[in-house]
């Protein structure tokens, strides 16, 4: 075990290899982890997701060719903003608001080699007073390949929703 130092944040971690095996385990525990730089590494994002975040997670699994692992964890945060993407920049525009800002997420999830599902329970909670939701909650499945296969509920603006549909669908002029 041992602890550090990740993206501002301290980490706590557990691991252990069977060389003869050739298996993995490990638990993680990170608090008071920055958002944005490790997305921006990770992803090479252009937008910007901000805040802090708690994240506790066990993975086990074999190294090889190919590495298969699976793991849970749960990952939580307080308040932060979504801005720099194009369609959550309009919705923020048309709201007069800058970027989708969330009071908080809890999102348990599982994980299987090449993606992470989103379990139920997962939630993102809008601060007071927002003009484009109150609450998101999504469910399912994201990858292999960054494929999304979510249920997805909440409170949202209906005006929200027509925004998004229309920047998905490429404008009316596309139907």
């Amino acid at each position: 075990g041992g602890t550090g130092k990740l993206y501002g944040g301290q980490i706590t971690n557990n691991g252990s290899l069977d060389i003869s095996k050739m298996g993995f385990s490990d638990e993680a525990s990170v608090r008071n982890l920055d958002i944005e730089p490790l997305l921006k590494d990770a992803f090479g994002m252009k937008g910007s997701i901000t805040g802090k975040a708690l994240l506790d997670a066990k993975i086990s699994g074999t190294l090889g060719e190919p590495m298969k692992y699976n793991g849970n964890g749960l990952f939580q945060t307080g308040q932060g903003m979504v801005s720099g993407f194009k369609a959550i920049d309009l919705l923020a525009s048309l709201h007069g608001t800058k970027g989708l800002q969330f009071e908080s997420s809890y999102i348990p999830f599982n994980l299987e080699t090449g993606r992470i599902i989103l379990l139920d329970g997962t939630e993102v909670k809008a601060s007071q007073g927002n003009p484009m939701y109150r609450n998101f909650s999504a469910t399912g499945p994201v990858g292999p390949e960054g494929k999304l296969n979510l249920a997805c509920a909440g409170n949202v603006n209906m005006r929200t929703i027509n925004t998004l549909l229309v920047a998905a669908t490429g404008g009316i002029g596309a139907l």
